[in-house]
């Protein structure tokens, strides 16, 4: 290979893996009075608001001018006469005091009567402008073999530095992958700054070839209540807007405190961002935790799974969150939870089964929590795991993604680099 060839791809693999932005796109630090939102749509993402086998929700953006919406959709193997149109939902977006002053018209669809298991066609159309087609598929049946992605934190660590590229990086490779996932769940901190829309212009520009896809199934971090000033908190305001989620949860959190059932798996989001939200509106745990012990006492699935942004296992000794770990771990206890995923930490850590606070080897009778990381650009310096961990791996070289698996009786984790290389694999058998 010729010398100056050989120099070029490693420095396009070098500035691959550090993170450097190759997209200038998911870098914009302009933003107009339309949020850079246009006549076409586009941030189109699959979320769920009802139940995955029957039904798919559908959201997208556009300029204000555009007051109708549709979602063209059919089975992808029905002929063309078999489209179906269906109208969207309209609400103004329009930033907050201190923001860049912009509005934009969000859509949204939840499609019905579904069937399941099949694989549907899709367009969005506003007046004489479309989309691309894009497909999804509904849950199976009865499924018990099937699989999901994990993203840590995707923020970009800067406020005045809106780089989403390394997100892009890691969400397109984990994705093209592993095109057997279902769905795909966010920890938190998917943004530096909640209210600070240009963080939410490029991370959807950075995740729309992924999100258009599969179901994005979004958890609350303590930087979506983030606002402009000082890094102020206020509600979620930004993130409750863009992501229609299943509303099954408490009174007042309901979109952020959500459970939805997936083949023989229940799954569970909590929010963690007590510290953030209590001074201004009032304690978030105790109805959480009241929704939540009804919650798992009423599930029959096999395995129960539980996603919330902050650790209560801390893997920082000044980053504990003792008031989370108080309120959510007793209920978790109680109904022995498979696996509490975290974010918060970026770090790779895997408890041993823990319950009452005391560690075993044994995971039928104890909980592990798995701290996933960063799928974004920040990372933190820590490098001592702590007493409880099992494994721990800080990943300052390049993001991360987990890849879940369930068979049946058997539930599979496995940690992958940006560059397909294997931090961690962990593994749970029922009888």
């Amino acid at each position: 290979m010729h010398p100056k060839l050989n120099s070029i791809i490693i420095l396009s693999l070098f500035l691959f893996f550090s993170g450097s932005s190759l997209f200038p796109e998911y870098d914009r630090k302009t933003i107009d009075e339309n949020l850079n939102a246009t006549e076409n749509p586009d941030h189109i993402m699959l979320t769920w608001s009802g139940n995955p086998e029957t039904t798919q929700t559908i959201t997208w953006r556009a300029i204000t001018s555009v007051m109708e919406s549709f979602v063209r959709y059919k089975e992808s193997a029905a002929s063309d006469k078999d489209y179906v149109l269906k109208m969207a939902d309209m609400e103004k977006f329009t930033t907050i005091k201190g923001d860049k002053n912009g509005s934009m018209n969000i859509f949204s669809v939840m499609l019905t009567r579904l069937k399941p298991g099949t694989k549907y066609t899709y367009r969005v159309l506003c007046g004489k402008n479309s989309s691309d087609n894009y497909t999804f598929t509904t849950a199976q049946e009865n499924i018990d073999v099937f699989s999901f992605l994990i993203f840590g934190d995707s923020q970009s660590g800067r406020v005045n530095d809106p780089d989403y590229s390394p997100w892009h990086n890691t969400v397109t490779a984990a994705y093209k992958n592993h095109k057997d996932a279902k769905f795909t769940m966010n920890m938190g901190d998917l943004v530096e700054i909640g209210q600070k829309y240009i963080h939410w212009n490029n991370w959807f520009d950075a995740a729309k070839d992924v999100i258009s896809l599969v179901p994005e199934m979004a958890v609350l971090g303590n930087h979506e209540n983030y606002g402009v000033h000082k890094w102020s908190t206020t509600k979620p305001v930004y993130f409750a807007s863009q992501f229609k989620l299943i509303q099954n949860g408490p009174e007042g959190l309901k979109g952020r405190v959500y459970s939805f059932d997936y083949g023989n798996a229940h799954l569970i989001v909590l929010d963690s961002q007590q510290r953030e939200e209590s001074p201004k509106y009032g304690d978030i745990l105790k109805a959480q935790c009241d929704w939540l012990d009804k919650d798992l006492a009423g599930t029959k699935q096999i395995w129960k799974l539980i996603f919330f942004h902050k650790t209560p296992y801390s893997n920082y000794f000044f980053r504990a969150n003792k008031e989370v770990k108080k309120a959510f771990c007793p209920v978790i206890d109680k109904y022995h939870a498979d696996v509490v995923f975290n974010g918060h930490d970026h770090v790779i850590a895997r408890t041993y089964p823990i319950k009452n606070d005391e560690v075993s080897s044994d995971s039928s009778s104890g909980t592990v929590y798995y701290t996933t990381g960063r799928s974004g650009n920040k990372y933190l310096n820590i490098q001592t795991p702590n007493s409880q961990n099992a494994f721990f791996y800080n990943p300052q070289d390049q993001p991360c993604y987990l890849y879940v698996q369930i068979d049946k009786l058997r539930l599979s984790i496995k940690t992958f680099k940006l560059d397909g290389s294997i931090i961690d694999s962990y593994e749970i058998k029922k009888t």
